[in-house]
């Protein structure tokens, strides 16, 4: 006998989304001080990070919801080893791509504490 489904309805935009509480969650993608935050990375580039500090508030709204109905939340984030081993290497797409961001780069943190682009535990 299958289990009767837990069902959780989300008032969202542009309408309301539900499911079995069971096979959902919430997966935040790259929500990180790199590229949404004052003097990270992508702010450092020059690159307009006003839409994605847009995207914080409701998010965080999201987040807030899913919680309260007890759904699990996975974060992703890109990172890299401190010794940058496993950005392809020189000459590689994803270093090409990033070298001009300064991945690696030592930085202060928007807390202030040391950090470094894109690195993980930084």
């Amino acid at each position: 006998m299958q289990a009767k489904p837990d069902v959780i309805a989300l008032d969202t935009q542009p309408e309301p989304v539900g499911g079995d509480r069971r096979r959902c969650a919430v997966l935040v993608v790259d929500m990180q001080n790199d590229f949404g935050a004052r003097g990270g990375m992508f702010d450092r580039a020059g690159i307009d990070i006003t839409p994605i500090e847009r995207v914080v508030e409701p998010t965080a709204q999201v987040l807030a919801a899913a919680r309260s109905a007890g759904l699990p939340i996975g974060y992703l984030r890109m990172q890299h080893s401190p010794d940058l081993a496993d950005t392809g290497g020189p000459g590689s797409p994803h270093s090409i791509k990033h070298a001009r961001l300064g991945v690696g780069k030592e930085v202060s943190a928007p807390d202030g504490r040391a950090s470094r682009i894109l690195v993980r535990d930084t």
